[in-house]
C-alpha cells in the first residue's frame, strides 16, 4: 500500500470519526459507551444534559454511577453473566429503567442497548430517553381512565353525526344497555316518548354551534322503565376548530325528582293547610269579636254615661275592669293574627318617613303612667346625635319597642330600675331596653324568642301573658332587616339580676320636611244634615250598641236639632234583607251610608255589596265592612267587592267617626265654621267663636276626660285633634299645653282639674 493510499484511506476514517462525533454530539437521545468492565467511555452532549454530569467528571468512571441502588449493586452481576454465557435479556431490546442523576434524583428511562467490537474489545453502546413526562401524562392518563370507568355519572362519547363511539360502565348499569349494544347505535336509543321533539331539537342546535346543552330529560331503560337524566353535552374539537366529538355526561336523577314531587306535594298539603288555618283563624276571630265588640261598645257607652247616670264608686270600677280585660283580649286576639300572618308571609312592611325621636319619647311616655304606678326608676336616654326623621315601618317598630318596654315594665319589681336607650352602632341604629328583673338563664335565650315560649314557665302564672310578644318581636325585627338578642344575668350573692334587650336595625336617615308639603288644616270635619244610615247586622247585641252609640252623637249634636235632624237608623238582620232594605230607602227617600257586617245568614255583606252596586240608584253609596276580619288580603276582597272602606270588630269609636267624617260632608247649606284667633281673648271668646266649635271642643275635653290615664298615646292623639280644631286660641293655646304636659308626666290629678277648667270656658 503506497503512503498516498494510506494517507487517503486515514484521511477518510478520520472523516468518519468527526461525521460520528458530531452525529452522537447532536443526537436528541442521551448515549453513553461503557467497556466490558463497565466503565464508561464515551458521554455525548444529550446525556450530559440528562444526569446533569460533564465528560469530564463522568468518562473513566463506572457506569453505576448512573444506575439508583439497589440496581446499581446488581449490575454488575448482569454483565459478567452476559460474558460468560452470552444470554442476556438486555441486548438488542428496549425496556424501561430508572437513571439517577447528579443531584441523587431518580427519574424513568427508556433504555436500547447494543454490542460492538473492536479488536478484541467489545463496547456496549445505551440509547436513552428521560421519559418523566411521558410518565406523569400516562399516571393521568390511568387516573383519568379510571375516573371514567368508575364514574358515578353516565359518560357518552360520540362521533361527529351523533354516534356512539364509548359509553362507561355506568351507562351499563344505569340503562341496561351493553357497551357493544351502545356502540355504533345513536343516543335515541333512550329515548321515551313522554319526552317532546322540540327539547331534542334545541339540543341539537345548541351544541351544533359549539355550545353546551344542559336539560333534564325522561330517558327509557332497556326494560322499559323510566328514569329522569341531568344531562350535560359539550364538544370535542381538533386544532382546525372544527368539531369531531361529542362528550354526553348524565346523572340519574329520579330519585332526585321523585323526592321534589313528594316535596312539592307536602308544600301544596301545606299551603291547603294553611289557608286552612288562617280561614280557621278569621272565622274565631269574627266569632270572638263579635260577642267582644258588643263588651267593649257597652262599656265604653256606660263609662262615657257615668257623669249623666252616677253609678257607685265600686261599679265604675267595675265597668274600668270589664273594658280592660276586654282590651287585653282583644289584644291577645290581634297577636295570634299577628302570628298567623308571620307564619303565612302575609305580614306587609309599610316604610314611611318618621321623626325618630318623636316616637321613643311616645313609647316612654306610653308607658310612664304604668312604670310610676309600680313605682319604677323609668328613664330614657335618646342620643342627640341621631337624626331627627328615618324611614322605617312606623306601626312595627312601634310595636317591636311597645312589646319590649311593657314587658321589662311587667317583669321589674316595684322600686327597680327601666331605661330605654336609643343610641347609634356604627351604620344602624340600635335600640337598648334595660330592666332589673328577674333575669333570662343563658340556656333560655334562645327559647324566649320562641312562640309560646318564656323564659321561666312560672312566669305564666305570676305575671300572665300568652308568650307570643317575644316571638312576634323577633319576628318584626326580621321584617325590619334588623337582629335583636338579650343579655341577662340571674341574680347571685355578687350581682343583682337584670336583662337587656338589644334591637339593631338598618339606619335610613331622610329629611322628613321635604316629604310634607301639604299643610294640614286647622279646621274641623262636620257632617252634613239629615243623615240616613242603613246598619246590616246579624248579631242584635251589636245592633243595640250601634244604636246606643249613634244615639249618644245625636246628643252631642246642636241642642236644637231632632233626632230625625241628625241620624235615621235603619237595621236589617241579614245581607239578603239588607239588600231589600237599602233598595227600598233609596227608592223612597235618601240613603247616605251603608254599615255592612261581613259574616252572616241568608247572604254575606261581600254578596249583599255586590247585589247593592248592580242597582245603577245605589252605584255611590258608601257601604263600609263593619267586621271582625283582621286579614289585609280579605279586607282588599272586599274593596273589589264594592267595599268602600273597612272597619275591624271590636270597633274603634274615633275610626267609626273618621269613617263618617270622609263620606257624611256637609251639603253646602251650612258653612263651615272660620276662626280668627288673632284678638280673641277670654272675655269675648264665646262671642267670637261658633257655638258649634265650642261645643265641639267641649265634646272633646269631655271624651278625654274619661280615657284611662295610661292611654298616653289616645290622650296624645285627641290633644292633636283639639289642637286643630282651634287650640291655637290664645285662650286655649297655654291651657292644652298645660295639658299635653299632665299627660307626658302622667299626672292624673293635674290632668284632671286642667280638663274641668277647659269644659267651663
Amino acid at each position: 500500500m503506497t503512503i498516498d493510499s494510506m494517507t487517503r484511506k486515514n484521511s477518510i476514517i478520520e472523516e468518519n470519526e468527526i461525521k460520528l462525533q458530531a452525529i452522537l454530539e447532536t443526537a436528541n437521545d442521551g448515549i453513553v459507551i461503557i467497556d466490558e468492565n463497565g466503565i464508561i467511555d464515551s458521554f455525548n452532549t444529550a446525556a450530559e444534559k440528562m444526569f446533569g454530569y460533564t465528560k469530564q467528571e463522568i468518562i473513566g468512571k463506572s457506569v453505576n454511577l448512573l444506575i439508583p441502588s439497589p440496581d446499581h449493586e446488581k449490575h454488575d452481576g448482569y454483565l459478567q453473566h452476559y460474558l460468560q454465557t452470552k444470554k442476556t435479556n438486555v441486548i438488542g431490546t428496549r425496556r424501561q429503567v430508572t437513571g439517577v442523576r447528579q443531584d441523587k434524583t431518580v427519574f424513568p428511562l427508556d433504555l436500547a442497548v447494543s454490542e460492538a467490537s473492536l479488536g478484541n474489545r467489545k463496547f456496549y453502546t445505551g440509547v436513552m430517553q428521560d421519559i418523566t413526562e411521558r410518565k406523569v401524562a400516562e399516571a393521568k392518563m390511568n387516573q383519568l381512565s379510571h375516573a371514567v370507568e368508575y364514574s358515578p355519572t353516565i359518560l357518552v362519547i360520540t362521533n361527529a353525526q351523533g354516534i356512539i363511539e364509548y359509553v362507561n360502565p355506568k351507562f351499563t348499569e344505569v340503562t341496561g344497555y351493553t357497551a357493544e349494544e351502545a356502540i355504533g347505535n345513536s343516543p335515541s336509543l333512550l329515548k321515551s316518548t313522554q319526552t317532546p321533539d322540540e327539547l331534542y331539537a334545541d339540543l341539537w342546535q345548541t351544541i351544533i354551534t359549539g355550545k353546551e346543552w344542559h336539560g333534564e330529560v325522561y330517558n327509557r331503560k332497556k326494560n322499559g322503565e323510566h328514569y329522569w337524566a341531568l344531562i350535560s353535552i359539550s364538544s370535542i374539537k381538533n386544532n382546525q376548530n372544527k368539531i369531531t366529538h361529542y362528550v354526553s355526561t348524565q346523572e340519574d336523577i329520579t330519585v332526585r325528582k321523585n323526592t321534589e314531587n313528594e316535596l312539592n306535594f307536602a308544600k301544596e298539603a301545606a299551603v291547603i293547610a294553611n289557608q286552612a288555618k288562617s280561614t280557621f283563624l278569621a272565622n274565631m276571630s269574627h266569632e270572638i269579636r263579635t260577642p267582644l265588640n258588643s263588651i267593649l261598645g257597652f262599656s265604653q257607652i256606660l263609662i262615657n254615661q257615668k257623669n249623666q247616670y252616677p253609678l257607685p264608686p265600686k261599679h265604675n270600677h267595675y265597668l274600668e275592669n270589664i273594658k280592660t280585660a276586654g282590651e287585653g283580649l282583644s289584644e291577645l286576639i290581634n297577636n295570634i293574627l299577628d302570628l298567623s300572618k308571620i307564619e303565612a308571609g302575609k305580614l306587609d312592611l309599610s316604610e314611611e318617613p318618621l321623626h325618630l325621636k318623636q316616637l321613643f319619647k311616645g313609647i316612654y311616655h306610653i308607658n310612664k303612667a304604668h312604670a310610676l304606678e309600680k313605682k319604677l326608676n323609668y328613664s330614657y336616654d335618646f342620643d342627640e346625635n341621631l337624626p331627627k326623621s328615618i324611614i322605617s315601618d312606623r306601626t312595627k317598630l312601634n310595636q317591636i319597642l311597645m312589646n319590649l318596654t311593657a314587658n321589662a315594665i311587667k317583669f321589674t319589681p316595684e322600686g327597680k330600675r327601666v331605661c330605654l336607650r336609643a343610641s347609634r352602632l356604627d351604620d344602624d341604629l340600635l335600640f337598648e331596653v334595660i330592666d332589673e328583673g328577674p333575669g333570662i338563664p343563658v340556656e333560655s335565650y334562645h327559647s324566649i324568642f320562641e312562640t309560646f315560649e318564656q323564659g321561666d314557665n312560672s312566669m305564666t302564672r305570676e305575671f300572665g301573658g300568652s308568650g307570643l310578644g317575644l316571638s312576634i318581636t323577633r319576628q318584626m325585627v326580621k321584617l325590619l332587616n334588623g337582629t335583636i338578642w338579650v343579655d341577662s344575668q340571674v341574680a347571685t350573692d355578687d350581682q343583682q339580676s337584670g336583662s337587656t334587650f338589644f334591637v339593631q336595625l338598618p339606619l335610613k336617615e331622610i329629611n322628613l320636611l321635604s316629604h310634607y308639603n301639604t299643610p294640614i288644616s286647622s279646621q274641623p270635619y262636620q257632617l252634613a244634615e239629615e243623615n240616613v244610615i242603613l246598619i246590616v247586622e246579624d248579631n242584635l247585641m251589636n245592633q243595640e250598641m250601634l244604636q246606643a252609640v249613634f244615639e249618644e252623637m245625636n246628643e252631642r249634636q246642636d241642642v236644637g236639632k231632632s233626632q230625625q235632624d241628625q241620624f235615621q237608623i235603619h237595621f236589617a238582620d241579614d245581607g239578603a234583607a239588607g239588600v231589600e232594605k237599602a233598595l227600598h230607602l233609596q227608592k223612597t227617600g235618601k240613603l247616605d251610608l251603608i254599615l255592612m257586617d261581613m259574616h252572616m245568614p241568608v247572604m254575606d255583606g261581600m254578596t249583599a255589596a255586590k247585589t247593592i252596586r248592580l242597582h245603577p240608584e245605589c252605584a255611590n253609596i258608601p257601604i263600609i265592612a263593619l267586621s271582625a276580619d283582621a286579614f289585609k288580603e280579605q279586607q282588599g276582597i272586599a274593596h273589589k267587592s264594592g267595599i268602600s272602606d273597612y272597619i275591624t270588630k271590636p270597633i274603634d269609636l274615633g275610626r267609626l267617626i273618621t269613617i263618617l267624617e270622609k263620606y257624611l260632608k256637609p251639603d253646602g247649606k251650612k258653612p263651615r265654621v272660620k276662626s280668627t284667633v288673632s284678638d280673641i281673648t277670654r272675655n269675648d271668646f264665646s262671642s267670637k267663636v261658633s257655638a258649634d266649635l265650642k261645643k265641639q271642643l267641649q265634646t272633646k275635653f269631655h271624651k278625654l276626660s274619661i280615657t284611662p290615664i295610661f292611654r298616653t298615646d289616645h290622650l296624645l292623639a285627641q290633644v292633636q285633634q283639639i289642637k286643630k280644631m282651634g287650640g291655637d286660641d290664645p285662650v286655649y293655646f297655654p291651657l292644652i299645653e298645660q295639658i299635653s304636659n299632665a299627660i307626658f308626666n302622667a299626672d292624673k290629678e293635674a290632668l284632671e282639674s286642667l280638663l274641668q277648667k277647659a269644659m267651663t270656658l
